[in-house]
């Protein structure tokens, strides 16, 4: 890791462990360390680390400052809105279970300090209509309304994105077996409102991340949410050893964990880890749409031609989601395919990025990336699919 990355990861441990930030070292390239802290979604926490320090210059702490100010209006922001939806689904007698970081954001020192991009929330898919129509008269537009086991994804400008999941997880296919049972767990908290087990909670949050680890690649603030949920939750370990064995990730998720109490603990690394941190740190919070091709690239020499075979070719299970027609009359996946080569032909800045990714598409990169997944424990068939 470069210092900047290090220093990064320093700062961040100190805020969630509520003790001193480290000096930042005399040639710490300030511009690049907060570059990389926004870059990961932990540039409110990076501030919160150094905005006393005096030696930080004074441009580079108002754009950090103005950040923090802009997490705390969102998290206050969104926290009325699931307000306000949580009194509408329970007159409406609709089952609902927030999920992910709106849970996770009180085992942060500040809810603030846990950024959300959106919030996740499982509803009961029965009331789908009712559930639209809520939110519609909330003034929410939906920019995205599935008809299968994907998401409903609801937007209000300039803050609010509501992702509205009618199952907890619809790929990779061989998971979905395990998660589809979700209700039968769940907790009932208050009205309609259900919440998990803190054993769901944590098989769910490892699985989404390593569903975008095996993607696009994650970042920073995933791990940091492992080492939160370690520190702060209490589990039934068998019940957490049976499900990851079930799913086929027990060694990922040991190394996961392993290199969290690395980065926020006071656990010393290995090359293994190092390599692996390295990876998400290069990943970003949302990771690259290069990462993801890399995975799924197999043919190491024919590197560009299959990236694109898999672009203009996507299977069934992923065009359902554009296609609903697909689940009944699997058997036109021929005339979708023609259809979406149709829809995204006109678009040229998609064109020009397609192509842009696929010149930079490398076997022996791709190879690397995949020895890399293998190693830390992740099975061929969930970065292929």
């Amino acid at each position: 890791m470069t210092r900047e990355e290090k220093y990064v990861i320093a700062a961040i441990r100190a805020v969630v462990n509520e003790i001193a930030p480290p000096k930042a070292p005399s040639d710490l390239d300030w511009e690049r360390a907060a570059r990389l802290a926004v870059k990961h979604s932990v540039g409110n926490l990076f501030c919160y680390a150094v905005e006393k320090m005096e030696e930080i210059p004074q441009e580079i702490l108002a754009r950090l400052v103005e950040y923090k100010k802009k997490a705390v209006l969102r998290e206050a922001t969104q926290e009325i809105e699931l307000s306000i939806l949580r009194k509408k689904f329970n007159a409406a007698g609709i089952r609902f279970m927030p999920l992910k970081g709106i849970l996770l954001k009180s085992h942060y020192p500040k809810p603030d300090m846990r950024m959300m991009g959106d919030i996740d929330i499982l509803f009961d898919v029965t009331r789908a209509e009712e559930v639209r129509e809520i939110m519609q008269g909330m003034g929410y537009t939906a920019c995205k309304f599935a008809t299968s086991g994907g998401t409903d994804v609801y937007q209000k400008p300039p803050i609010m994105n509501l992702e509205l999941h009618r199952a907890l997880l619809s790929r990779p296919k061989e998971w979905v077996p395990h998660f589809s049972d979700a209700w039968d767990r769940a907790v009932q908290k208050d009205g309609c409102e259900y919440t998990m087990t803190p054993e769901d909670y944590y098989v769910f949050l490892i699985a989404h991340l390593l569903k975008h680890y095996v993607g696009y690649g994650t970042g920073i603030r995933s791990v940091l949410d492992v080492w939160v949920c370690l520190s702060a939750m209490e589990f039934d370990e068998e019940v957490l050893k049976a499900r990851f064995e079930a799913l086929g990730i027990t060694e990922f998720v040991g190394n996961i964990e392993a290199l969290s109490r690395v980065w926020f603990g006071d656990a010393e690394s290995s090359p293994l880890l190092d390599e692996m941190g390295d990876f998400i740190i290069m990943s970003g919070v949302y990771g690259e749409k290069l990462t993801g091709i890399m995975a799924r690239t197999v043919a190491t020499d024919s590197a560009k031609s299959e990236y694109f075979f898999r672009r203009l070719f996507l299977k069934r299970e992923v065009m359902v989601d554009e296609f609903p027609i697909l689940k009944k009359h699997p058997a036109m996946l021929p005339l979708c395919w023609v259809s979406r080569l149709g829809k995204r032909a006109f678009r040229k800045e998609t064109i020009t990025r397609e192509m842009q990714i696929m010149q930079t598409v490398d076997g022996d990169k791709a190879s690397a990336l995949q020895s890399l997944h293998k190693r830390v424990g992740i099975k061929e068939s969930m970065f292929q699919e």
